[in-house]
Protein backbone atom coordinates (compact mmCIF):
# COMPACT_ATOMS: atom_id res chain seq x y z
CA UNK A 1 0.00 0.00 0.00
CA UNK A 2 1.43 3.43 -0.83
CA UNK A 3 -0.52 5.79 1.85
CA UNK A 4 1.35 6.14 4.86
CA UNK A 5 -0.93 4.38 6.93
CA UNK A 6 0.01 0.55 6.81
CA UNK A 7 -2.62 -0.47 9.05
CA UNK A 8 -3.55 -4.11 7.47
CA UNK A 9 -7.14 -3.24 5.87
CA UNK A 10 -7.45 -7.48 6.44
CA UNK A 11 -6.97 -9.05 9.70
CA UNK A 12 -8.33 -12.47 8.64
CA UNK A 13 -7.73 -15.35 6.51
CA UNK A 14 -10.43 -17.42 4.74
CA UNK A 15 -10.58 -20.30 2.85
CA UNK A 16 -13.85 -22.05 1.06
CA UNK A 17 -14.86 -25.75 0.10
CA UNK A 18 -16.86 -25.90 -2.60
CA UNK A 19 -17.23 -27.27 -6.21
CA UNK A 20 -16.26 -24.27 -7.52
CA UNK A 21 -13.48 -22.87 -5.23
CA UNK A 22 -13.10 -19.40 -4.90
CA UNK A 23 -14.50 -18.91 -8.80
CA UNK A 24 -18.31 -19.04 -8.08
CA UNK A 25 -19.64 -18.43 -4.98
CA UNK A 26 -23.24 -19.09 -5.67
CA UNK A 27 -22.53 -22.93 -5.40
CA UNK A 28 -23.11 -24.11 -1.85
CA UNK A 29 -20.00 -24.64 0.12
CA UNK A 30 -18.32 -24.30 3.41
CA UNK A 31 -16.37 -20.81 4.49
CA UNK A 32 -14.06 -20.52 7.46
CA UNK A 33 -12.89 -17.06 8.43
CA UNK A 34 -9.99 -17.21 10.90
CA UNK A 35 -9.33 -13.64 12.53
CA UNK A 36 -7.91 -12.35 15.88
CA UNK A 37 -11.45 -11.43 17.08
CA UNK A 38 -13.43 -15.04 15.98
CA UNK A 39 -13.90 -17.90 13.85
CA UNK A 40 -16.19 -17.68 12.10
CA UNK A 41 -18.12 -20.96 9.70
CA UNK A 42 -20.47 -20.31 6.81
CA UNK A 43 -22.57 -22.74 4.69
CA UNK A 44 -25.06 -21.72 1.91
CA UNK A 45 -25.47 -19.95 -0.91
CA UNK A 46 -23.80 -16.37 -0.68
CA UNK A 47 -23.99 -14.82 -4.39
CA UNK A 48 -27.36 -17.15 -6.81
CA UNK A 49 -27.50 -15.92 -9.74
CA UNK A 50 -31.04 -14.79 -11.15
CA UNK A 51 -31.97 -18.27 -12.53
CA UNK A 52 -30.17 -19.91 -9.39
CA UNK A 53 -32.63 -17.12 -6.98
CA UNK A 54 -35.71 -18.48 -8.87
CA UNK A 55 -34.91 -22.17 -8.93
CA UNK A 56 -34.29 -21.81 -4.86
CA UNK A 57 -37.56 -19.45 -4.30
CA UNK A 58 -39.66 -22.25 -6.65
CA UNK A 59 -38.27 -25.19 -4.12
CA UNK A 60 -38.96 -23.08 -1.21
CA UNK A 61 -42.57 -22.77 -2.79
CA UNK A 62 -42.81 -26.16 -3.80
CA UNK A 63 -42.01 -28.14 -0.44
CA UNK A 64 -41.88 -25.48 2.58
CA UNK A 65 -42.31 -28.42 4.95
CA UNK A 66 -38.92 -29.90 3.71
CA UNK A 67 -37.50 -27.11 3.42
CA UNK A 68 -37.96 -26.47 6.87
CA UNK A 69 -37.29 -29.72 7.94
CA UNK A 70 -34.02 -29.00 6.75
CA UNK A 71 -33.22 -25.43 8.26
CA UNK A 72 -35.51 -26.42 11.78
CA UNK A 73 -33.37 -29.84 12.62
CA UNK A 74 -31.76 -29.46 15.86
CA UNK A 75 -28.55 -29.70 14.77
CA UNK A 76 -29.02 -27.15 12.20
CA UNK A 77 -30.35 -24.64 15.19
CA UNK A 78 -28.59 -25.19 17.86
CA UNK A 79 -24.94 -24.41 15.74
CA UNK A 80 -26.23 -22.10 13.03
CA UNK A 81 -28.83 -20.66 14.49
CA UNK A 82 -31.22 -19.47 11.49
CA UNK A 83 -30.76 -18.94 7.66
CA UNK A 84 -29.36 -15.34 7.06
CA UNK A 85 -29.01 -13.31 3.58
CA UNK A 86 -30.47 -10.11 2.29
CA UNK A 87 -33.73 -9.81 1.30
CA UNK A 88 -35.22 -8.47 -1.69
CA UNK A 89 -37.39 -5.28 -1.45
CA UNK A 90 -39.58 -6.10 -4.40
CA UNK A 91 -40.58 -9.57 -5.01
CA UNK A 92 -41.67 -10.88 -8.78
CA UNK A 93 -45.42 -11.79 -8.63
CA UNK A 94 -45.06 -15.39 -8.44
CA UNK A 95 -43.45 -15.13 -5.02
CA UNK A 96 -45.14 -12.56 -3.25
CA UNK A 97 -48.43 -14.17 -1.70
CA UNK A 98 -45.61 -17.01 -1.08
CA UNK A 99 -43.16 -15.00 1.30
CA UNK A 100 -46.23 -13.83 3.34
CA UNK A 101 -46.11 -18.06 4.46
CA UNK A 102 -42.22 -18.52 4.07
CA UNK A 103 -40.48 -14.80 5.06
CA UNK A 104 -37.48 -16.26 3.24
CA UNK A 105 -38.88 -16.48 0.03
CA UNK A 106 -37.91 -12.62 0.15
CA UNK A 107 -33.94 -13.69 0.46
CA UNK A 108 -31.57 -12.96 -2.21
CA UNK A 109 -28.94 -14.77 -0.54
CA UNK A 110 -29.50 -18.31 1.51
CA UNK A 111 -26.27 -18.86 3.98
CA UNK A 112 -26.03 -19.94 7.96
CA UNK A 113 -23.38 -18.53 10.01
CA UNK A 114 -21.48 -19.83 13.08
CA UNK A 115 -19.71 -17.58 15.94
CA UNK A 116 -16.97 -18.97 17.58
CA UNK A 117 -13.78 -17.99 19.85
CA UNK A 118 -10.89 -16.88 18.62
CA UNK A 119 -8.96 -19.38 20.68
CA UNK A 120 -10.71 -22.03 18.73
CA UNK A 121 -8.05 -21.65 16.20
CA UNK A 122 -5.20 -23.37 19.04
CA UNK A 123 -7.77 -25.92 19.79
CA UNK A 124 -6.73 -29.24 19.63
CA UNK A 125 -10.12 -30.33 18.49
CA UNK A 126 -10.17 -27.87 15.55
CA UNK A 127 -10.95 -30.03 12.95
CA UNK A 128 -13.47 -31.83 15.12
CA UNK A 129 -15.42 -28.36 15.70
CA UNK A 130 -15.39 -27.78 12.13
CA UNK A 131 -16.85 -31.30 10.88
CA UNK A 132 -19.26 -30.93 13.08
CA UNK A 133 -20.40 -28.02 11.45
CA UNK A 134 -20.11 -29.36 8.04
CA UNK A 135 -22.38 -32.36 9.32
CA UNK A 136 -24.69 -29.63 10.54
CA UNK A 137 -24.81 -27.50 7.40
CA UNK A 138 -24.58 -30.30 4.81
CA UNK A 139 -28.17 -31.12 4.18
CA UNK A 140 -29.22 -26.71 3.80
CA UNK A 141 -26.07 -27.20 1.12
CA UNK A 142 -27.68 -30.15 -0.50
CA UNK A 143 -31.06 -28.80 -0.77
CA UNK A 144 -29.78 -25.65 -1.98
CA UNK A 145 -27.73 -27.35 -4.60
CA UNK A 146 -30.79 -29.40 -5.70
CA UNK A 147 -32.88 -26.67 -5.93
CA UNK A 148 -30.04 -24.92 -7.97
CA UNK A 149 -30.01 -27.83 -10.43
CA UNK A 150 -26.62 -29.24 -9.59
CA UNK A 151 -27.10 -32.43 -7.77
Amino acid sequence: RFSKDKTPYKLSSSAIISPAGRKDHSIPGLYFEMGPECVRIFGGAYMPDKTQLGRIRAAIVNDPKGFRKVIGSKHFTTLFGEVRGEKNKVLPTEFKTAAIKEPLVANKQFYAMAELPASTVTDAKLLDRVMEHHKAVHPFNTWLATAMGYE
